[in-house]
């Protein structure tokens, strides 16, 4: 977990990787993904939900599921605006380019966690890889959902990810990490 002191880039090899789902898909458009999602949680008491990407945070909460850190750039796949209105009790700036991941994410999120109240961290770059420290962070058994795009080239439908924090999990994401790149500057 040194690795969380340093500035990471992504490699052209992780971000194939990293492409592919890393969790349960849940495929299908939004009211659907976000439908089974609320039946896959019914029972459940996660110590944490939380949800990265502008479009699985709106829908979310849209079908009621309350997160508990929501992380957003306010973009929809890089390009279009998106405005969520997200119930929070506090919101964090952080500032993270895209392909990179910053020292300060790990600290970001690691405050947002241990708050206990519902925060909502808004990215000035991209969030996307803010889903490894959120793994890496949680506590075990805690849910951490984000947005997957179509990829044809995997022949891959879009949907939502749902990933169920486990020791695996957390040596599986620990994996991803150690094949960034530690750079010293943007």
């Amino acid at each position: 977990m040194e690795r969380r002191k340093f500035l990471l880039r992504l490699t052209d090899e992780l971000r194939i990787e990293l492409k592919k789902p890393l969790g349960l898909l849940i495929e299908g458009n939004e009211k659907e993904t976000t439908k089974k999602a609320m039946k896959l949680l019914d029972g459940k008491n996660p110590p944490l939900i939380v949800g990265v990407g502008d479009v699985c945070v709106r829908s979310l909460i849209e079908r009621g599921i309350k997160l508990d850190v929501s992380i957003l750039d306010g973009k929809t796949l890089r390009t279009s605006e998106e405005f969520v209105d997200v119930p929070a009790d506090v919101t964090i700036e952080l500032k993270n380019p895209q392909g990179y991941l910053v020292p300060e994410a790990w600290d970001t999120i690691e405050k947002a966690y241990k708050s206990q109240i519902r925060t909502e961290i808004f990215v000035k770059g991209e969030e996307d890889l803010l889903t490894l420290p959120c793994v890496l962070l949680a506590p075990l058994k805690s849910i951490v959902f984000y947005g997957q795009p179509p990829i044809p080239s995997f022949n891959m439908n879009a949907g939502l990810v749902m990933i169920t924090v486990t020791q695996e999990k957390k040596e599986e994401f620990l994996g991803y990490l150690n094949a960034m790149e530690v750079v010293n500057k943007i």
